[in-house]
């Protein structure tokens, strides 16, 4: 009788330490991530590796990037972190990554999540966010919305209609009656998104140049270069919505929405 409940409790215990490890493992792993945001160091890592590997029996897919990065004793490290299949998608080997990591161990790490580190929002542009710029062109005004979307926005250099953002390689240019916002093929999907959720639905053709990529070396444009594409646009009041793809003159591909007065 006695080994029959000894046998009872152990199996309540085994189920118990089942659920329960997972529970506690997700509010450690958020507790270690709250306090890295506090007093984590800001660095800068680089992508040695990015995998997936496939669970045979459930059918599903594991993340995994491996990062080499220095502390502040220029002490080198390489560590290997889960992540999800966003971030997966994103990542190249060789890629610049800002990350933080504890003073005290350097080994903890985690890639940094601007949503936490600066409360923004850490997503691509809106088109409600071009009628926004529309209605307000005030340069500083833009520059600060632009950095509660996203962190890192910059005026580049002298030109106040030339905002950039090298971290998420994007940029947005403020002419007079046209707000224009430029991300890579990356964004796609984000991209196209937004397109559908504004019901931009009417075809038409334009005539555009090479895209201005502010992060390339390769300076010589041809200025008299034109082809055209297919632009999705719809009209709202008074501002003309669309969504086109542009190159720039070394064929790179940009995602382009614009908002025209």
């Amino acid at each position: 009788m006695k080994k029959e409940k000894l046998k009872g409790y152990l199996l309540i215990v085994g189920i118990a330490s089942i659920i329960l490890f997972p529970i506690v493992y997700i509010i450690s792993s958020k507790i270690q991530s709250e306090e890295l945001n506090k007093i984590g160091i800001k660095s800068t890592a680089i992508v040695q590796k990015v995998e997936r590997t496939r669970n045979v029996r459930t059918r599903t897919f594991s993340y995994f990037i491996t990062l080499s990065y220095q502390d502040d004793n220029k002490k080198e490290y390489s560590e290997t972190l889960s992540i999800d299949f966003s971030e997966y998608q994103k990542r190249s080997k060789g890629q610049e990554i800002e990350i933080l990591y504890d003073k005290e161990n350097p080994k903890n790490i985690e890639i940094l999540d601007y949503r936490k580190f600066k409360n923004t929002e850490e997503r691509i542009l809106h088109y409600d966010d071009l009628i926004i710029f529309q209605k307000n062109k005030n340069p500083e005004f833009i520059l600060d919305k632009l950095n509660q979307i996203s962190y890192g926005w910059e005026i580049k250099g002298n030109d106040s209609t030339f905002f950039i953002n090298k971290s998420r390689k994007s940029y947005l240019i403020n002419k007079k009656d046209t707000i224009r916002f430029f991300t890579t093929v990356a964004n796609y999907t984000d991209v196209e998104n937004q397109t559908k959720r504004k019901g931009l639905s009417e075809y038409e053709k334009i005539e555009v140049g090479y895209a201005n990529n502010p992060f390339s070396n390769f300076t010589v444009i041809k200025k008299d270069f034109s082809m055209k594409v297919y632009s999705k646009k719809k009209q709202e009041g008074e501002f003309t919505l669309r969504r086109y793809e542009q190159f720039d003159s070394k064929r790179k591909m940009w995602n382009v929405m614009s908002c025209t007065r």
